[in-house]
């Protein structure tokens, strides 16, 4: 069995005294843990892979990055663990980064056909259908009576200004 090292017992006495260290025979590492009333809780095993995620479980000696880790680890400093467990978590933060990403692309593409709607008449570069040959303004024919047009024919009996057609009228109009 191993002691560990005092100063650093010490130095987790002052940051919580409900902290201590202890030492697990069975997997050959330290272990920190919280007493609570009636019982007691795993922190956490002081091993390679509290500070290297992808390191194997194996034995580190007790050191100054262990008081780094509780600090940040610590839940009530934080008014909501779960938010900030969350906001620690890569997956969290790859996500944020293609959303912004996303985001910025989507503010530029916006620009781009606000831009293009507000400029297209002066700045197109196809020639459109009611252009003239001559310059870019369109041409403006004068105005072709239709001679097909015929009134209608029947005055309604609910008001002097509405009329409708009759249907040899109708028959005239859409022939």
């Amino acid at each position: 069995m191993m002691s560990p090292d005092r100063r650093i017992v010490e130095k987790i006495k002052v940051y919580d005294k409900e902290l201590y260290v202890k030492w697990n025979n069975r997997e050959s590492f330290f272990e920190v843990w919280r007493s609570y009333p009636g019982t007691d809780k795993l922190i956490t095993p002081v091993t390679r892979s509290i500070y290297y995620p992808n390191s194997p479980r194996v034995f580190t000696p007790l050191d100054e990055r262990l008081l780094w880790w509780l600090y940040e680890a610590d839940g009530w400093r934080h008014p909501n663990i779960r938010k900030h467990v969350l906001e620690r978590d890569n997956r969290w933060k790859q996500w944020m980064a293609l959303r912004r990403k996303k985001q910025i692309t989507s503010y530029r593409d916006r620009a781009k056909d606000m831009w293009t709607h507000a400029n297209s008449r002066y700045v197109t570069k196809h020639s459109g259908n009611n252009r003239s040959a001559k310059g870019r303004y369109p041409i403006v024919k004068p105005k072709v009576s239709d001679k097909r047009w015929i009134a209608p024919d029947v005055k309604a009996k609910t008001s002097n200004r509405l009329w409708s057609r009759s249907g040899a009228n109708a028959r005239s109009f859409f022939s």
